[in-house]
């Protein structure tokens, strides 16, 4: 494509514009690489990660696999990248970190070709894709990685999408239509939400490539466009089909007022920053995946400046509305969806996070440029007011200094972000602790407790258990028995201590004075100072054997058989119900015990295991 030099720019002599140009254009997605691969190398997985790994790691690669729904998202590209991630040896970070950066390096390079696929190579072009190559806007998707592997194949497939069928809008060659088509499918096999990907391409179509009123517009498509029609409606539908048939249904919330306010947060406050180079200041909970917390003088002065670039637009070109009313459309989609799907008790508080807007900033690029841009090849491609409304046009250097500051604010505001994610992930220490001691120790009986609040809230309960991340953690060396001599549990940080008990009740004092409570092959009911009520409990018995023999613990529903060991020992058993007594039995002829204490309670770190 001929190029020639930009409005207004001095080219030196000697030197092609062109060349320059996409120069400039190489060094900016360098540069951007190198910025997100300091942001993502210095992360590592949380939360969902570890669900999808562990899904990954209990089940054989198959068809079946891949398409087990997740969460209710149909994403079998991201199951793909975690069989990936597995088979490169586990929790491999810097494997599952290149794989998003090198989706993201192949998004910023798709935005460019799309970008000058519409609008031609030019300053306008480039400046559009400053802003999307700085904005935080799409940070926070990108540091997790579930949520990586969703939204960064979506704008690859999204900038595809629109450059490929720009391109067959404007040259109706078949060829086109088929990248259209094979990118919207690419975004569908990572996303179900690159289903919005069509209405955007039949928007497009619609209100630029025809003219005409509605109905003389639809008819042109429907006469010359046709296959598009027929594909587009084929995949939407096909797709949904297979969508409804696949995946479990999820929301439906009841209206509330969190939703009300998940509305207001996720388009005043979260878009409406970050799309201007917010949100510049994050909340402090929960962290790591932190949401948008900008001054209010922030918020307020983002939306007078998105406000003045939309009223500019208007002022001094025509067919601009049309744009501004299709980027509204996308977002009003995308937050209801989110209402749809994630609404509820905690709607107010997920209006804060940008990972849900990911996909509306790209759009947002692609309809200022069809605001303020001519539209290659599109009868309806904005141009400039024969008298315009404001006679006169904004400075230069205004332009070029409100560009830059929302650039560096995008910048800023992604670095700020990166830095909470490098510096209060639990995850890491905590599982490399375990790590750690697993490789020192060898295989350990563990309780089965919580995992440690920050790594895995109580709120995903019972998928909370440390039994849940056994195998993708502790590489089986990790044993949850109901009875054992030796029971370890995890210190908040992770790392293996001895299991102690945080007392519920204890056994009364026994009647022999050196022996406690004796028993023998007959068996003895060993009362407790109280009752403990119907719940999970573990039993600590501290005895003295005679010998090694069998027994059976019976406590509330529970009937354990373990063993007990010659001399001086603890035994700890996993019971459930409400008892009063504990019942010792089962032991072989001539063996005796002496149990000094019954502790019934709940598993503590206690001390060094060793």
């Amino acid at each position: 494509m001929p190029t020639s030099p930009p409005r207004h720019v001095r080219v030196p002599a000697g030197i092609d514009p062109g060349r320059a140009l996409l120069w400039g254009v190489g060094m900016l997605v360098l540069a951007h690489a190198a910025f997100r691969a300091w942001a993502l190398y210095g992360g590592w997985f949380y939360l969902d990660d570890f669900n999808l790994l562990r899904e990954a790691l209990a089940e054989p690669l198959t068809l079946h696999s891949l398409l087990e729904p997740y969460n209710g998202h149909l994403m079998p590209g991201g199951r793909l990248l975690a069989e990936v991630v597995l088979a490169s040896g586990g929790l491999d970070w810097t494997v599952a970190a290149s794989l998003v950066l090198a989706l993201q390096i192949a998004a910023s390079a798709a935005c460019w070709w799309m970008l000058s696929s519409l609008f031609g190579r030019s300053l306008g072009s480039v400046t559009l894709l400053l802003v999307y190559l700085t904005s935080a806007l799409v940070v926070p998707a990108l540091h997790w990685w579930t949520a990586a592997v969703n939204a960064v194949p979506l704008q690859l497939a999204m900038f595809l999408a629109v450059g490929a069928g720009a391109r067959y809008l404007r040259e109706g060659r078949l060829r086109w239509l088929l990248v259209t088509v094979l990118a919207v499918m690419v975004g569908l096999f990572f996303w179900e939400k690159a289903v919005l990907v069509l209405p955007l391409l039949g928007a497009l179509a619609f209100g630029w490539y025809a003219e005409g009123g509605p109905l003389a517009r639809l008819r042109t498509l429907l006469r010359t466009r046709w296959p598009a029609v027929v594909l587009g409606a084929l995949l939407g539908a096909g797709y949904a089909a297979a969508y409804l048939s696949l995946a479990e249904q999820v929301g439906g919330q009841a209206a509330e007022e969190s939703n009300v306010g998940l509305v207001q947060n996720a388009v005043g406050t979260t878009f409406g920053t970050g799309v201007v180079g917010g949100p510049w200041r994050w909340a402090d909970f929960p962290e790591p995946a932190v949401g948008v917390d900008p001054p209010l003088w922030a918020t307020q002065s983002a939306w007078v400046l998105i406000a003045a670039v939309v009223a500019y637009s208007f002022l001094r070109r025509e067919r601009t509305l049309r744009a501004w009313i299709m980027l509204g459309g996308y977002l009003a989609v995308v937050v209801g969806l989110t209402v749809w799907g994630r609404g509820g008790a905690f709607g107010e508080l997920l209006g804060l996070q940008p990972r849900y807007l990911s996909d509306v900033l790209p759009v947002a690029v692609i309809c200022a440029g069809l605001a303020y841009l001519p539209l290659q090849g599109a009868a309806g491609s904005s141009r400039p007011r024969e008298e315009p409304l404001l006679t006169r046009a904004a400075p230069r250097s205004l332009v070029v200094g409100l560009v830059l500051l929302v650039a560096v604010g995008g910048v800023v505001s992604s670095a700020r972000f990166a830095r909470i994610w490098h510096t209060t992930n639990p995850t890491e220490p905590y599982v490399s602790n375990l790590r750690q001691d697993l490789a020192a120790y060898g295989s350990v009986d563990l309780a089965d407790t919580a995992v440690a609040e920050g790594v895995v809230p109580a709120l995903f309960a019972p998928a909370n258990q440390l039994s849940t991340y056994a195998d993708l953690w502790g590489d089986g060396r990790m044993r949850f028995p109901e009875a054992t001599g030796q029971l370890a549990t995890l210190a908040p940080d992770g790392g293996i201590r001895r299991a102690a008990i945080e007392l519920g009740v204890r056994s009364e004092r026994g009647p022999a004075r050196r022996c406690g409570w004796t028993v023998t092959e007959r068996g003895r009911y060993i009362p407790l100072v109280g009752e403990a009520f119907e719940w999970t409990w573990w039993v600590r018995v501290g005895y003295l054997a005679s010998k090694a023999s069998p027994v059976t613990v019976v406590a509330g529903d529970s009937e354990v058989t373990t063993e007990v060991q010659r001399g001086l020992h603890e035994l700890f058993v996993q019971v459930e119900g409400a008892f009063d007594k504990v019942h010792i039995l089962g032991l072989e002829d001539g063996a005796t015990m002496c149990v000094d204490i019954v502790e019934v309670g709940q598993v503590v770190p206690g001390g060094a295991w060793e």
